[in-house]
């Protein structure tokens, strides 16, 4: 079976929801993941449904990736705090807060030598 490829493109008429996308992503991993794990070689159909649902797959991450890419807000669940993304982000906000405090005092201390 040959699968066209999918041109993902979001214009004014369309709206993106990036937590429908996101939560479809993760049906179908799961979805994919349990048919990994099934005794046996797939039969014919389970292989047919499989490569389609790969494909649907690679259109959610292209249209996520473009909502993104264009300015787009994170799906919901990327933003709680206990995500890691969240927590990353604001670790690095918070070095970079404290190198730009430590440069402020290393630029008085300099002017104070001077």
């Amino acid at each position: 079976m040959v699968l066209a490829p999918a041109l993902v493109v979001e214009t004014e008429e369309t709206d993106m929801d990036p937590n429908a996308n996101i939560e479809e992503q993760l049906r179908i991993t799961a979805e994919l993941q349990t048919l990994a794990n099934s005794p046996g070689p797939l039969t014919p159909e389970q292989a047919d449904h499989v490569a389609q649902r790969v494909f649907r797959l690679a259109e959610l991450i292209e249209a996520l990736d473009f909502w993104l890419t264009g300015g787009g807000f994170l799906p919901e669940r990327w933003r709680q705090p206990n995500v890691p993304l969240h927590n990353a982000v604001t670790d690095l906000q918070n070095q970079i807060l404290s190198a730009g405090a430590a440069v402020g005092e290393v630029q008085r201390l300099v002017g104070e030598l001077r």
